[in-house]
This record gives structure tokens, sequence and C-alpha cells, in this order.
């Protein structure tokens, strides 16, 4: 697995939107936004928009639903994100580098020689953009669609005793916080002990649902250099660790909102390290997110930020039905 590039051309700051912004903001404040910041499309998104697929909305059909939403990217949408678990098990093998450094994460791209010599990057449409394209225009494979339900079964089937899963099993204790603030200082806690890694570690393995063959790598590695921390053995993969543990803490002391799509809407702060603003009106999210974003980030209340866009899109309108003199 070769090294992971970032998007070295930056001249905006990186953006994710959760889907709550996502469905939200009309085309027209999405074109300010894309006019503003770098698009950084993580999978997430785009599992929970192709989920829409097997949606039962008395409304809408489960396709003008998806159609609606792909549109929304003006076209195939811009950079996508490394999904998390290639992240993960290549850092966790020492089989892939990269740098989380508040931008995309790029694994599918061609490396190209300038006329001078140099080495450049060159990032053509993806898969997922080519499906963008598709679903604008309502086309829809069979596979899709029959995905599109497992996703939703999926989504549906969390369960906070399959959260706590292997940690329960190693006996890792979970103490209550009392309020919110109170999380990550006990997850950091956890974090930060030498006799926890294993488990920790396995934990994590099972949640990203590693096969056999990388545990036993991961597990290697980890032994040939010592039993480290696990923040000092893979820092990116620690801090998706950290996020889950959050999230169990939060839900099993009913500190934070417990529903079924938690699990779900975790993921997008596995991506935060990709990002300089990350916009969501998610509850969790706004729980959470403070305490995972880390310094040069920051979230952003769809409210606000929905606000925000709208307030050009009035100005850009204002402007263009402007008399000229």
């Amino acid at each position: 697995m070769p090294p992971l590039p970032a998007a070295r051309s930056m001249p905006r700051p990186a953006l994710i939107l959760d889907k709550s912004a996502f469905q939200a903001m009309s085309r027209a404040e999405h074109g300010e936004r894309m006019f503003r910041y770098q698009e950084n499309i993580v999978p997430i998104l785009l599992r929970e928009i192709h989920a829409d697929l097997a949606k039962a909305d008395p409304r809408r059909s489960p396709d003008a639903i998806v159609q609606s939403l792909a549109s929304k990217f003006l076209g195939s949408g811009g950079v996508i994100n490394a999904d998390h678990r290639t992240l993960c098990i290549g850092e966790l093998t020492g089989m892939g580098r990269f740098e989380a450094d508040g931008r995309p994460v790029l694994d599918e791209y061609s490396d190209v020689r300038e006329p001078d010599g140099s080495l450049s990057i060159l990032i053509e449409p993806t898969s997922a953009n080519k499906a963008i394209l598709r679903w604008a225009s309502a086309q829809f494979t069979t596979v899709e669609r029959i995905v599109s339900q497992g996703l939703r079964t999926s989504a549906e089937a969390f369960s906070l005793d399959a959260l706590y899963g292997r940690l329960r099993q190693h006996q890792v204790l979970l103490p209550r916080p009392k309020t919110v603030s109170e999380i990550p200082e006990i997850a950091d806690d956890i974090l930060t002990r030498p006799p926890l890694q294993a488990a920790l570690l396995d934990w994590l393995m099972e949640q990203l649902r590693l096969p056999p063959q990388a545990r036993l790598a991961v597990g290697r590695r980890w032994g040939a250099t010592g039993r480290p921390l696990l923040a000092d053995l893979a820092p990116y993969a620690h801090h998706c660790t950290r996020v889950l543990l959050l999230l169990l803490i939060g839900m099993r002391h009913n500190v934070v909102s417990a529903r079924k799509t938690n699990r779900l809407d975790a993921e997008y702060l596995f991506y935060v390290p990709f990002c300089e603003v990350f916009v969501s009106g998610d509850k969790l999210h706004e729980q959470l997110a403070p305490m995972v974003l880390g310094e040069g980030r920051r979230f952003v209340p769809l409210r606000e930020f929905k606000a925000e866009m709208a307030r050009y899109v009035a100005e850009r309108t204002e402007r263009s039905t402007r008399p000229r003199t």
C-alpha cells in the first residue's frame, strides 16, 4: 500500500458536511459553499445517501430522494476522502503513511511526471464521482438497489451492547461521567493505560470488522514494536478509537442522546482530521465534535452555516438584478 497523499492545492479551507447539513442546504447555497470552501466528501455521506434508495417515504419515491440529494453536488462532486477503514488498516500494519493536517487524504490517484521532472498526482473522477452523476440523473443499478437495503438494515441494527463488544469481554470498566464535559477525561485516562492497550486494539479491530489476516498482521507489528500505546503505534487509528470510546461512555451512562443512528453519525467524526471546518445539524456532533476537532479546526452548527450561505446567495442575486448604470 503506497503512501496516501493529501490534496496538495488547498487555497480554500477544507470543509466536511454531514448528511443533515448537506440535505438542508439549497442548490444555490451549495454553490456559494463550493465557491468558498474546498469540498471533502467523506464516504459515510455517500453511504447515507445511497441508503436512501431503500427509504420508505410516503411523500416521495426513494429514487426522487436520492436524485435530489445527488443533484446538490452540482456535478460529480469534489475529492472523496479515503475510507477510514483503509486508513486504519494501512497505518496499523505499517503499510500506509499520510498526514492528518486538515486536508483530504486520497486513495484513488495517479502519479504523473511533469516536463521538468517533478512528480505530481492526477486526480480523475472516481467510481463514486461517476455514481453521483448517475444518481443525479435518476440512474441506479440493480446492485445499488440491493446494497442500499443492506446499508439501511445495518444502520438500524445498531445496539449499545454491540458497541461495547470486546471491551466488555476484556472487563474494561467505564466510569460514569456527571456531565458531557467529563467524557473526554475518562476516555483519555483509559486510552493512556498501558495494560489496556491490547483490549483497545482488539476492540478497534472488531469495530472496523478487520479480516483475520489483517488482525494477525496488526498484532505482529504491535508486538514487534514493543507493545506501545495505540497513540504511538497509529495516531489516526487512536483518533478513531477515541471517537468510539467517547460515544460508548456517553451512551452507556445516558449523558449523550441514545439513538440508533449514533454509530453511523460517529463515523463523520473519524474524518475531522482531514478538514478545517465541520458543519452539522446533529445533536451528537454538537456534543462530541469539540472533543475531537483539535487545534485549527472548528465545528459550525448547520443553522449558522446555512444562514451565512443564504446571505451570500441573496447578495449575489441582488447584484445580478441591479440595473446597470
